[in-house]
């Protein structure tokens, strides 16, 4: 009995005893070790498992892209896990704070083997206590506090870096450089990991799928094959094998060995993924089919019976894509052309395919120089195209010279069918426009029929639904597709760009539609000219298309507007050529739009420049007769230009280089001049260089500098006015902003250099008045109870001028102050008159104080000007100087 009793006692009293971390001993350590592992830390690297299991059903990918290896980079992953990291930072903290045990062991005599000094060189002693900081590297890491875990991956690496979790944790370090975009940092470690010989095999993968996300994220493809290959073969669990292999897969087709890419994904489709992973294999498979080899047949068929398949109803749109890829290659472009716009068409939820979809579309046009197809399917993609898009920036260039270009296109069409309709008989003209108001009405018959039908579908589809939704029969595959289209903003989306495919831009209103959009090249007059007059736009709100003067209103039948018409159309076939030759280099199209240009309109004001880059077009194609032809045209109609200048003398582009070398030096040596305090030197060659360099855009830091050596030589009051002087004529926006910054400086300064200053602007805006209409007004702090003040006056009105009828009105100037304005009176002697009666009435100069308000009279335009100008100060000065008695 009595040892039964001790022994219960004895454990309890080591576990009291390990349960200290100030000491240091075999049991302390097996206390602490134990209670870390399966007390705290398991809960925490569970909470962790649970964010990582969270990730993988949470991420969507884009498997349009390739894919990335890691998933915690998904900012909206990061934020739907960041619960679990948390929890999983708290238990490690915990960890560290009750059960690290840092403090040196005890030896008699000291540590004597090598063992014991070992152990007693350590910083922790409690093995779990590093685990756990690399637990919390990783959880910030997964959180996206890139900073923290940097930190605590480098404390651990200095701390403990006799510990082989240092090879981990270089790698998860490298791994959160690369996330925060420190390239060269991860690339450091990741040279010394792949080189060191003692590196753990077990964490190959790891340090092998890093190397290849490194590669990847600086669009190193081809240099990722070599890691991800060797991340594959080690590979262990099934959903890393499965991704890494289609990764491989992708990397290879993007390096151009469809026999690899095909390879890879095959055996992703062996592993028995899930759905997505072993759909995309399968398409991705027919998309790396090599035109001329066997199998095509074999190919379309089966994506042809993934088409029938019910559950592939979702996915019908990569499966025309992948079968337009095959036609594509084949060289039926047509073919592929039809199958891409139904893989758009069949696009409803999926984004990314719909984007890269319209982007295959627009090239394939623009290949064919169709630019106005293009840009409406560049217009369609740029809907979702986010910025991290392969050539994102490229593309969005692309598209806006495309928009502009298609713009200027549709000026020239538009104005053409303006004046053809304007070149037409009355009753002609009226008979084309009544033929147009008939296709609307037809139209829009057309569509009540439709809509009555559309109607008649959508209530026997509600109760079929609804007899679904009853008896479940439609299961979770109900809400596929977003819901009614106004609610899908994704739908929306792209619906938008494909109803302008179809009806052109339309106002939202009434009998929007609109058949024979082409007939006799006016039909697409009403979208054009709403994208190219903003005036027109306007009044074309208020008529009706179904009325005639809806489109008479814009044919030019004066001179004046045929003049505008004519200058629209020069304009826009200058910049439709200039498009072609610097943005889509067209050349061809570009030599095209310039010669008609001159051919209409010979002796425009473009006709220079359209001479300049037709010569320099021909050159470039080596046409050295058709260059000569528009050398000569330059030399003979503009014999002054400095195309002809260039074109006649060889020398010019060095003589051109020398006078700016010449003007740069000179003024290098007045600046130098203005440092040495030789102020009226500096002002002479400043006027030198007015003569001398005439038109340079140098000139206006000359006066500049001619200014700054006034201020040290002459009254601030004279250099304040040059300063405003040359704040109002510089074209140079640097050297006006300066002046301005200096006057300010001098009025926030000396207050009479701010009067001074005041009472010549107030001279040089104002004008002394003693006819026409006159005001009487008050100047007034802007903490006077205005409204009060204006029902005082409105009394005083009433009881003084009984057969009078004057407006009281306030308005708050540029300086703060009110200005307040009874008006009007006939003349001068009018507003004394009044200004002298009103000035005793003790109910209005009760509600203000001294100082808070100055009487006057101002005339109509003066009062335009002080409203404009917005300084009461200003006008007060100049008051006083001819008004005041």
């Amino acid at each position: 009995m009595k040892t039964r009793n001790v022994i219960p006692g004895f454990i309890l009293l080591l576990c009291i005893a390990g349960c200290s971390t100030e000491k240091n001993t075999l049991v302390t350590r097996s206390f602490h070790n134990l209670t870390s592992n399966y007390n705290v830390f398991f809960n925490g690297d569970e909470s962790y498992k649970k964010g990582e299991r969270r990730m993988r059903e949470s991420h969507e990918d884009d498997f349009t892209r390739i894919l990335p290896i890691f998933l915690y980079g998904d900012p909206s992953v990061a934020s739907s896990i960041a619960p679990d990291m948390e929890t999983a930072i708290q238990k490690a903290t915990k960890v560290i704070t009750l059960h690290s045990i840092t403090v040196k062991p005890e030896f008699k005599d000291g540590p004597r083997t090598e063992k014991q000094k070992s152990l007693y060189e350590q910083n922790e002693y409690n093995k779990f206590v590093p685990v756990n900081y690399l637990l919390m590297g990783k959880a910030y890491l997964h959180r996206h506090d890139f900073l923290l875990a940097i930190e605590t991956f480098k404390f651990i690496l200095t701390e403990y870096h006799y510990n082989d979790i240092k090879y981990e944790t270089q790698v998860w370090l490298a791994r959160t450089y690369l996330e925060s975009g420190e390239f060269a940092e991860a690339e450091d470690i990741l040279d010394i990991l792949t080189g060191t010989a003692e590196f753990p095999e077990k964490l190959n993968t790891e340090l092998y799928a890093t190397v290849a996300d490194h590669h990847m994220k600086l669009g190193r493809y081809e240099s990722a094959l070599e890691p991800m290959t060797r991340a594959v073969s080690t590979a262990r669990k099934k959903h890393d094998r499965i991704r890494y292999n289609f990764i491989l897969a992708q990397l290879h087709q993007e390096a151009g060995d469809p026999q690899k890419a095909s390879e890879h994904y095959r055996k992703v489709v062996k592993m028995n993924p899930a759905y997505e992973f072993s759909f995309n294999s399968r398409i991705n498979s027919a998309s790396v089919y090599t035109a001329g080899t066997e199998g095509s047949k074999e190919i379309k068929d089966e994506l042809r019976k993934m088409l029938k398949d019910e559950k592939n109803r979702d996915f019908q749109d990569q499966i025309y894509y992948a079968l337009g890829n095959i036609s594509f290659r084949e060289g039926n472009i047509d073919e592929a052309l039809e199958l891409y716009k139904t893989s758009s068409e069949r696009s409803v939820a999926n984004n990314q395919q719909k984007t890269t979809t319209c982007l295959t579309i627009a090239d394939i046009f623009y290949e064919r120089q169709d630019y106005e197809m293009s840009d409406l399917y560049y217009d369609s993609a740029k809907v979702f195209l986010t910025d991290d898009y392969p050539d994102y920036d490229q593309i969005m260039k692309k598209t806006s010279s495309l928009s502009v270009l298609v713009q200027n296109l549709n000026v020239i069409q538009l104005e053409d069918s303006l004046q053809m309709l304007a070149a037409l008989n009355e009753s002609e003209r009226l008979a084309i426009i009544d033929s147009i108001i008939i296709s609307i009405e037809l139209a829009e018959q057309q569509a009540r029929e439709q809509e009555m039908r559309t109607t008649q579908e959508q209530q026997y589809n509600r109760i079929a639904l609804n007899e679904s939704q009853r008896t479940g029969s439609f299961g979770s595959s109900a809400s596929t597709g977003g819901g009614w289209y106004f609610y899908n903003q994704a739908a929306k989306g792209f619906g938008q760009p494909e109803f302008r495919m179809k009806w052109g831009n339309r106002k939202l209103e009434d009998n929007w539609r609109r058949s024979n959009k082409r007939e006799a090249s006016f039909g697409e007059l009403e979208s054009i000219a709403q994208d190219t007059s903003g005036a027109a736009a306007g009044s074309m709100q208020i008529l009706s298309e179904k009325s005639r003067e809806y489109y008479l209103q814009n044919i030019p039948l004066t001179d004046s507007m045929m003049i505008l018409s004519h200058n629209r159309i020069i304009e826009a076939l200058y910049n439709a050529g200039t498009i072609y030759r610097n943005d889509l280099v067209d050349l061809t199209s570009s030599i095209e739009t310039y010669g008609e240009l001159l051919e209409r309109y010979p002796g425009s004001d473009f006709t220079l420049s359209t001479y300049y880059n037709l010569y320099n077009l021909h050159e470039g194609e080596n046409n050295m007769q058709m260059a000569d032809i528009y050398r000569e045209s330059i030399i003979r109609e503009f014999p002054e230009s400095q195309p002809a200048l260039i074109l006649t003398n060889p020398n010019f582009a060095e003589e051109l280089l020398a006078r700016e070398n010449a003007v740069n030096i000179y003024y290098e040596q007045t600046y130098e001049k203005y440092i040495s305090g030789s102020y009226q030197q500096v002002m002479d060659d400043a006027d030198t260089a007015q003569v001398r360099y005439k038109g340079d855009p140098l000139l206006d830091k000359f006066r500049y500098l001619k200014v700054l050596s006034i201020g040290r030589t002459q009254d601030i009051l004279v250099f304040t006015q040059a300063l405003d002087s040359l704040a109002k004529s510089s074209t140079d926006s640097d050297v006006s902003q300066s002046a301005r910054d200096i006057i300010a400086y001098i009025m926030a300064s000396d207050e009479e250099v701010k009067t001074e200053t005041q009472k010549i602007e107030a001279e040089e805006i104002y004008n002394v008045d003693s006819t026409g209409s006159f005001f009487y007004g008050m100047f007034l702090d802007p903490e006077v109870d205005i409204n009060q003040l204006k029902f005082e006056f409105i009394n005083f009105n009433l009881d003084h001028y009984p057969n009078r009828t004057f407006d009281v009105v306030h308005e708050v100037l540029g300086d703060g102050e009110l200005l307040m304005l009874v008006k009007e009176f006939p003349g001068l002697a009018g507003a004394w008159e009044y200004y002298d009666s009103v000035a005793p009435d003790p109910q209005i100069f009760n509600l203000v104080k001294e100082g808070e308000y100055r009487n006057l009279v101002i005339s109509l335009p003066n009062a335009s000007i002080l409203t404009q100008d917005g300084e009461a100060q200003k006008y007060w000065l100049f008051f006083q100087e001819h008004y005041n008695r």
